[in-house]
């Protein structure tokens, strides 16, 4: 891929990613002033990285490789996976498998030490989150299979 056409795609998902950011401000402003501060702190940080990734490519000079461009889609689709997941089979299953396939993906190779720590990690955020009273989705189809 030429760097033209490299520069101009990051630069379209810069915009995609700032339009959605600064949709997230606007939606943030109909929210009550403390419930509201999350969601603007990350709208802000989020158009600033789009602003940030728009003038890098801009400025970047050379051609990419498939390895940036396989980074690339990995870090665009993994949020958008670990979020269909959430919504199908719930947390607990979502967060395992997310945890366990990313490194994967990224080259990890001693599985043992992966499913202990991805376990570990899951079962630590999954306590804290209850213990602070903080529902976590069983996914749509834990819902239907458990009839509540």
């Amino acid at each position: 891929m030429t760097k033209g056409a490299h520069a101009w795609a990051d630069v379209l998902m810069a915009a995609a990613l700032g339009a959605y950011f600064v949709y997230q401000l606007v939606a943030a402003s109909r929210y009550p002033a403390e419930p509201a501060l999350f969601p603007r702190v990350v709208g802000v940080a989020g158009v600033l990285l789009a602003v940030g990734v728009a003038a890098r490519a801009l400025a970047e000079k050379g051609e990419t490789s498939r390895l940036e461009l396989r980074h690339v889609a990995l870090a665009v689709g993994a949020p958008v996976g670990f979020g269909f997941g959430l919504w199908l089979l719930g947390y607990w299953v979502a967060s395992l498998a997310a945890l366990i396939a990313l490194p994967l993906l990224l080259g990890f190779r001693r599985m043992g030490v992966l499913v202990a720590t991805s376990a570990g990690v899951t079962l630590f955020f999954g306590v804290v989150l209850s213990y602070l009273q903080v529902r976590l989705p069983r996914g749509l189809l834990f819902e239907r299979l458990l009839g509540g």
